[in-house]
């Protein structure tokens, strides 16, 4: 049987009912169940338990319930966005770095004088490490974005539990089902599977999760009944907490100054000038006014002697010159 959002939720409050019934308590409390609750701040459960404790102050558990008809909201996504930022602020960063070095290391000027090529080779460079940081940064759990666990991260309660139907991981220990596990182990959410006759808990969550600063959420005052989502909403609802790229946007203008500033050397210190037309017509114009030069020392052919190529090097030392004697022509 296909369990609904509500069924999960009402099981899975019957079940956290007995799991908080020996926990210390006011004489006077009472356990207080409430479903599909969001605050002003639009902070959303599908349940919450609340109760009095010994010191005056209030115990709260919320609940994430997902079905099958949301099972998005538990498996994973990878957020191709911010791979996409954190590759290319990591290869422009590694290009900088890359032709800084060989600018200062000579190579540029020595083999490569020519500005243009400055560019293509980091061009070339930059396609190369985007290709390797995409690669290698795809296989890290920082891009693995799991939806129920993004919204517990948003508010601070004593205790967070996500329950879910048992029939959105049908093969136990898949890589949707050990990433769901990971997370909640990481961040001290509780993990409860849900199915036709009983609730199994995966694992219980921890008194002290990784979350860190976190604002309180008072769904006891001000709250409402969450909304009903189209379609559309819910898709949109579900990557509305993926990371902002600031720091990558940072780090990509730091890696085009760095360019620009070695470029701009590199472009001073070039062998090579480059004219354009009206510099070029410039020069014709000056070369008119001035006319050609005067005194030139012109030189006949019949001066020139002709290189022989046989002759070795007359500073070789290893190499006795012999100067033949011109013949007498009387004998």
């Amino acid at each position: 049987m296909v369990l609904s959002e509500k069924e999960i939720t009402k099981r899975a409050i019957k079940y956290l009912r007995e799991y908080y019934r020996f926990r210390d308590r006011h004489l006077d409390s009472f356990f207080e169940a409430r479903t599909e609750q969001v605050t002003q701040s639009g902070i959303i459960a599908d349940g919450l338990i609340r109760f009095k404790k010994t010191d005056g102050t209030y115990f709260v558990a919320s609940i994430e319930a997902t079905s099958i008809a949301k099972e998005e909201e538990i498996r994973y996504r990878r957020l191709n966005r911010l791979l996409l930022w954190d590759s290319a602020a990591a290869a422009l960063l590694l290009t900088a770095l890359l032709m800084a070095f060989l600018y200062y290391s000579q190579f540029l000027k020595t083999y490569y004088g020519d500005p243009s090529a400055f560019w293509s080779m980091a061009i070339l460079s930059l396609m190369v490490f985007f290709g390797g940081a995409w690669l290698l940064l795809s296989r890290l759990r920082r891009y693995r974005y799991i939806y129920s666990i993004e919204q517990f991260r948003q508010y601070d309660v004593d205790e967070q539990w996500i329950a879910y139907d048992s029939s959105i991981f049908p093969d136990y220990g898949n890589k949707y089902h050990e990433e769901i596990k990971r997370q909640c182990l990481k961040w001290g959410i509780g993990l409860l599977q849900i199915d036709d006759h009983q609730v199994h808990p995966v694992m219980t969550p921890s008194r002290e999760g990784e979350f860190g600063a976190r604002k309180k959420a008072d769904f006891f005052k001000g709250g409402t009944i969450i909304p009903k989502l189209s379609s559309k909403n819910f898709a949109q609802q579900i990557m509305r907490y993926r990371k902002g790229a600031f720091n990558q946007i940072f780090l990509l203008i730091g890696g085009l100054v760095i360019l620009g500033v070695i470029f701009n050397q590199f472009n001073h210190e070039s062998p090579y000038n480059y004219w354009d037309k009206e510099r070029l017509v410039k020069q014709a114009e000056l070369i008119d006014e001035i006319g050609p030069e005067e005194n030139i020392p012109w030189v006949t052919p019949e001066f020139v002697v002709p290189f022989n190529r046989k002759v070795k090097p007359y500073l070789d030392k290893n190499v006795t010159i012999f100067v033949r004697q011109p013949q007498d022509s009387s004998k």
